[in-house]
């Protein structure tokens, strides 16, 4: 069933779309379809960084991890501006997508991970602050 989500998505993203509906923790170096990120906890090298003779536990040695399918989002504008405000990255100017979606699954966050289905809008942080003032 599809519903309604909200989500940041910056400019240096692959194109918003179905087939790049990919999500995975904050700060993470993606590969370069989305679909896959380098691993945090040894920095893609794929050696346990407490013993380098070791392959690391998490990736198995790869380096990569597979992203979670469905991108990060909130089901409302003062969900996502909350969540926002505590992580203390928004500014005005960042664009926001509304958009049409099926929830596919749960983020790291707690959050909904959605895939678009429908229809897209577009507007900005700050003109979402603004609408919800309104």
């Amino acid at each position: 069933m599809s519903e309604t989500f909200y989500r940041m998505h910056q400019p240096d993203a692959p194109e918003f779309s179905a087939q790049n509906a990919w999500s995975a923790q904050w700060g993470v170096t993606w590969a370069s379809d989305g679909s896959r990120y380098e691993c945090v906890r040894c920095d893609g090298t794929g050696r346990d960084l407490t013993d380098q003779d070791e392959e690391c536990p998490s990736c198995d040695g790869e380096g990569w991890l597979d992203a979670d399918r469905g991108y990060s989002c909130c089901y409302s504008a003062e969900e996502l501006l909350s969540y926002m405000d505590r992580h203390g990255v928004a500014v005005a100017d960042d664009p926001v997508v509304i958009f049409e979606g099926v929830r596919v699954g749960t983020g790291g966050d707690g959050e909904p991970l959605a895939v678009p289905t429908g229809q897209v809008r577009w507007t900005t942080i700050g003109a979402l602050r603004a609408e919800m003032a309104a």
